[in-house]
């Protein structure tokens, strides 16, 4: 799963090769496989052992209808249910913290669909299951509440408008290093700024990045 999970998780999991479309046909011919994708690069995604576990060859879809060896377009047209971490559907899946860690939720406004895309891929995926990870996630929101709240405190209590901008400043600069693309738990820290972060240091955010 590349890059993309480890903005979910820990990179260190990541040690096994896993098919996304199953290519094992059940013997009773209740259900055929993915065998023609069975060595296609596409199929593959980079996962931890334990979510490879979890998913083992489940693959379910929204619509009945299956994509087949001799229509390619039926390929595109297929309809996954688990959310593909290679692409911009990611980002249904959001985090949130409490005392006890920061577990994987369904993104606010996601409509209906894409919430049972986003709970479907949480539950299969087993992406709450494992302490260690969800510690992991809170020490990383924590961090990043933290430059939250150095910038709103420097905002409220300094008389100094240097130092003010110089606090500030700092704050913006350490936040924008956490919601990087390729560090371990950006989208949490993503998740963090946009619960917690007032609109005004979610704006200097947005222009750093976009400059």
């Amino acid at each position: 799963m590349g890059r993309t999970l480890g903005r979910h998780g820990s990179r260190s999991d990541l040690s096994t090769l896993e098919h996304v479309r199953f290519s094992c046909s059940r013997d009773d011919g209740t259900r055929k496989g993915y065998r023609w994708q069975r060595f296609d690069w596409r199929n593959y995604r980079i996962c931890g052992q334990l979510l490879n576990v979890k998913k083992g060859d489940l693959f379910p879809i929204c619509e009945r209808q299956r994509c087949t060896p001799d229509d390619p377009v039926s390929l595109r047209l297929e309809a996954p249910i688990l959310i593909d971490p290679l692409t911009d559907q990611a980002r249904l899946i959001s985090f949130d913290a409490d005392e006890d860690g920061c577990l994987a939720i369904s993104a606010a406004g996601n409509d209906e669909q894409d919430r049972t895309r986003a709970k479907s891929t949480i539950e299969i995926l087993g992406l709450n299951i494992r302490d260690q990870l969800n510690r992991k996630r809170k020490d990383k929101w924590d961090e990043c509440l933290r430059h939250i709240q150095d910038y709103v405190s420097a905002q409220r209590t300094m008389g100094v408008q240097a130092l003010k901008l110089v606090v500030q400043g700092k704050a913006i600069e350490e936040l924008a290093k956490l919601r990087r693309y390729a560090p371990e738990f950006s989208s949490v820290a993503d998740a963090c700024i946009e619960k917690e972060a007032p609109e005004a240091l979610k704006g200097r955010l947005l222009d750093l990045a976009s400059a």
